[in-house]
């Protein structure tokens, strides 16, 4: 369950606009969704993420390190500096070969995680931005399931083997979008796409179920039946910023 290439290069160029737009005259405003991070520090952190993911694609590195230093420079107008970072981006993957290999820090070791993993990355942090400001729009219906489909068959694969691995199950089910899913929490965790019990289960709008499963929201904003402790664990796996 991925999107097509052309929505992942349209989400990026959608959500690095409308992130840019907070920012600008705001980059002074604390972001409360990323602890101790002012506004110039997520365009920051967001730029340099666009640039190092951009040339990885362009270059197709099988070693991380190989990359330029894609910090800031002290005197740029940082706003400016991001939007070309979203322009380098879009380049970058403009045509690319997605089945090159690359390295990732995830087991997709191909150039086509990365317009996945950077529309969701530009879609919670220009949810951050918006937040910051006092005006947070959701994320899109389409977009919000697929990134809760990668965060439970990437990241969640990542973190195998989990360390004393409950044996539990948790059940997603968005309300909004076509979206399912059952995921049984083994030392190789078991993730199915499908409406099935499970020992909690958490439904609710897709953009408040990713952004609940990124820590941006509270669970109240959603229905959860079951088992708490199981809820609790299964979020406590990701380490997500």
């Amino acid at each position: 369950m991925t999107l097509s290439h052309e929505r992942y290069l349209e989400a990026i160029e959608k959500e690095s606009a409308a992130l840019a737009a907070s920012a600008r005259g705001n980059l002074e405003v604390d972001v409360p969704s990323c602890p101790d991070w002012s506004m110039q520090d997520l365009v920051g952190h967001i730029g340099r993420v666009q640039r190092f993911w951009g040339e990885m694609a362009e270059r197709a590195f099988e070693d991380p390190s190989d990359t330029q230093n894609h910090s800031p420079p002290e005197d740029v107008d940082v706003v400016e500096w991001f939007e070309e970072s979203t322009r380098n981006l879009l380049s970058a993957l403009d045509g690319s070969d997605l089945d090159r290999p690359m390295w990732s820090w995830s087991r997709v070791k191909t150039v086509s995680f990365v317009p996945r993993r950077m529309a969701q990355e530009t879609a919670v942090h220009r949810w951050d931005a918006q937040n910051a400001i006092g005006d947070p729009a959701d994320i899109d219906g389409d977009l919000a399931v697929d990134g809760i489909d990668e965060l439970l068959f990437v990241f969640l694969a990542v973190e195998a083997p989990l360390k004393e691995p409950p044996g539990s199950s948790v059940h997603i089910h968005t309300t909004d979008a076509d979206g399912e899913w059952l995921a049984v929490l083994d030392e190789e965790p078991v993730i199915t796409r499908e409406h099935a019990k499970g020992d909690v289960a958490l439904r609710g709008p897709s953009s408040d179920v990713l952004l609940y499963l990124w820590g941006r929201v509270e669970p109240s904003s959603l229905e959860i039946h079951g088992d708490l402790a199981t809820l609790d664990h299964f979020r406590s796996i990701f380490d997500l910023e």
